[in-house]
């Protein structure tokens, strides 16, 4: 066995990092203890040790099965009786019983008129009630109707979930939990993609933009990322902070306190013309450039923010930061439009502590194909931000749905 520790403002908190480290992984409880911790200001979290357990289910050895190809079948029976419209059975004998002829004749007719119904890749159609479970599971990881829908057909050409749901019910049926659960972590991981977290590399000038709707998290996330600089003590990088969010109250006096605080220097600006004559960023290895929150339904905001970004000539990338807890088509909507008017390199997704579950989010990663590169589920500016872990991302996901779904039984 091993054990690892892991901390968070609470004893939830410390136990769903857990499972973000350890995705797929069995795991228990072993203690939890209140502790002091924090840079600048010391602030109680609870620390959890967990106790990994190795292997606690040991695959059994596969049953020698033959596997049949449904098209070898049909050419079998075709060989053994031809059902094509041209083709014709032998003439059998009926003796002299003139009812019996025309009986077996009208039989024959009948049968020789039907072809044998074969479905798409043998595609699951048998049972309405797996398709009603199936889809109210998904649609308790806030998965929308589109990928509910077109999950459910990709699932249901897998010959195997026949036998398998007919053991038991969905929720109680862990045999079709873990393969339901393997096909959507297979279907999700090759159509949402993830980088690594920023790579900064001193003497290369890059500017990190960071877009998105208004109350995102895009200045707190700013500050969260910095200060992971700090805890990997890669802060002897020359770093720059600017502001250009003159909208929102005390925007500028936090991100100034902050800079104050890294002893890096800060800069805000609220005309264009400003923002012009100074946005020469070449002597700074990263430039974090906080914006002002834009809603993706007004082109004219948008296309205002567009002219400061476009003065920025360094190497820079668009980092969108949005919310875990958005509808789906608002989320959609915000991809959209921003990417139209502005360009999105990266997203970043928040708030995971203030929602239930983050499917439609998945969902839209997942239509969109934007790479994900980091994640957030706190306050805390250094503890609370995650390098993009897909699979941590959709066991939390796919726990949260199990719970769910439990509920509404």
């Amino acid at each position: 066995m091993r054990y690892k520790k892991y901390r968070g403002r609470t004893k939830k908190e410390a136990i769903a990092k857990a499972r973000i480290d350890l995705p797929g992984v069995d795991f228990y409880i072993l203690k939890d203890e209140e502790i002091k911790n924090g840079l600048f200001i010391k602030k109680k979290e609870v620390e959890v040790t967990v106790c990994i357990v190795e292997n606690p289910y040991p695959s059994n050895e596969k049953e020698n099965k033959t596997e049949y190809n449904p098209e070898d079948i049909i050419k079998k029976v075709k060989e053994t009786i031809d059902l094509n419209e041209d083709s014709a059975l032998p003439e059998p004998d009926y003796g002299n019983n003139t009812e019996n002829q025309t009986n077996i004749k009208e039989n024959l007719a009948n049968f020789t008129s039907k072809k044998p119904e074969v479905t798409d890749n043998n595609k699951y159609n048998g049972d309405l009630e797996f398709e009603k479970d199936l889809k109210k599971f998904l649609r308790c990881g806030d998965f929308d109707d589109k990928f509910t829908e077109d999950f459910y057909n990709k699932f249901s050409y897998n010959n195997s979930i026949k036998d398998i749901y007919k053991k038991s019910d969905l929720i109680n049926n862990r045999e079709l939990l873990l393969k339901i659960k393997k096909e959507l972590f297979k279907y999700l991981k090759r159509r949402i993609y993830t980088v690594d977290e920023l790579k900064i590399k001193k003497g290369k000038n890059k500017a990190v933009v960071f877009i998105g709707p208004t109350g995102e998290g895009k200045t707190t996330t700013l500050i969260k990322i910095i200060g992971s600089l700090i805890e990997q003590n890669d802060f002897n990088i020359n770093i720059k902070i600017v502001t250009l969010d003159y909208f929102r109250v005390a925007a500028k006096e936090q991100l100034e306190m902050m800079a104050d605080i890294f002893q890096k220097p800060f800069e805000s600006y609220n005309k264009l013309s400003d923002f012009k004559k100074n946005c020469d960023f070449s002597e700074n290895d990263i430039i974090f450039v906080d914006t002002a929150g834009r809603s993706q339904l007004d082109e004219e905001e948008l296309s205002e923010l567009k002219k400061y970004i476009n003065l920025i000539y360094v190497d820079k990338v668009n980092c969108l930061v949005v919310s875990a807890t958005k509808k789906y088509y608002d989320m959609k909507n915000i991809f959209q439009r921003f990417e139209k008017e502005i360009g999105i390199d990266y997203v970043i997704l928040t708030k995971l502590d203030e929602t239930n579950a983050f499917g439609q989010a998945l969902s839209v990663l997942a239509e969109t194909r934007k790479p994900l590169i980091y994640v957030t589920d706190g306050q805390e500016f250094a503890s609370n931000i995650h390098p993009a872990n897909i699979d941590g991302l959709l066991e939390i996901n796919f726990n949260k749905m199990v719970d769910r779904f439990y509920e509404l039984l």
